[in-house]
């Protein structure tokens, strides 16, 4: 072997190392950078777990027992793996069955309130909706106020009528309103007669009135062009 055959031999040896040297350096770094997202993930955990018994734990038994559940799983701590004896930390199961218990023992919000002696509630029913108690009181001033809420929706009622008559006429009065497209509608064909020539081969048409006119019209605006003939 020729003294070049060594000194290409001994480049090809450094390039070697110098590149196990770089990719040594970078993959540690990388592996740094790695550990360094993980932990600060793993501290953003930790603190978020601390805040919410810090915070919500006092107000809420759910946040306590779920903060409790994440800190013993995460940490690794003890707990118990069966059925829940009280708050302890549990397993998934375990703190399903918890918070299932702690919803048993909620007062229900749809209870009705225990009214003093002598007062009613007052039912009423709007737009077809269920029937709701709005308010409690004797039962002289839950008749008055029925009556005065009925006046109310009665006026509201006529109100919205007016408005949607007050719409519908001033799309008929709109220049580019065909009237004959919603006013009119077809009833009977007269079919040809073949005796008499120019006789029939036509539509009858009538009117529209009342609440049909106002269902065409409606049809007509929704779709914003004209109702079939």
């Amino acid at each position: 072997m020729s003294a070049y055959d060594f000194a290409a031999l001994g480049l090809l040896s450094l390039s070697v190392w110098f590149t196990y040297i770089v990719g040594r350096t970078v993959g540690k770094w990388q592996q740094q950078e790695l550990w360094r997202d993980h932990m600060e993930k793993c501290n953003r955990y930790v603190y978020a777990v601390d805040d919410l018994d810090k915070w919500c734990g006092h107000q809420s038994p759910h946040a306590r027992l779920i903060a409790r559940h994440l800190r013993a799983i995460g940490e690794g701590l003890g707990h118990n793996a069966g059925t829940p004896v009280g708050d302890e930390a549990c397993q998934i199961g375990g703190l399903r069955e918890q918070l299932k218990r702690l919803g048993a023992k909620e007062q229900p919000m749809t209870d009705k309130p225990t009214l003093p002696d002598g007062w009613v509630p007052l039912t009423i029913t709007h737009e077809g909706q269920y029937p709701e108690e709005v308010a409690y009181g004797p039962q002289i001033m839950m008749d008055r106020l029925g009556k005065w809420l009925g006046k109310y929706f009665d006026q509201a009622a006529q109100a919205d009528s007016v408005q949607e008559d007050a719409a519908r006429y001033r799309w008929l009065r709109a220049p580019t309103t065909d009237v004959a497209l919603v006013l009119d509608k077809r009833t009977e064909w007269v079919p040809p007669d073949h005796v008499v020539p120019g006789v029939g081969g036509y539509w009858v048409y009538e009117y529209r009135a009342g609440d049909e006119l106002d269902a065409a019209v409606d049809a007509a605006r929704k779709q914003g062009v004209s109702h079939d003939r």
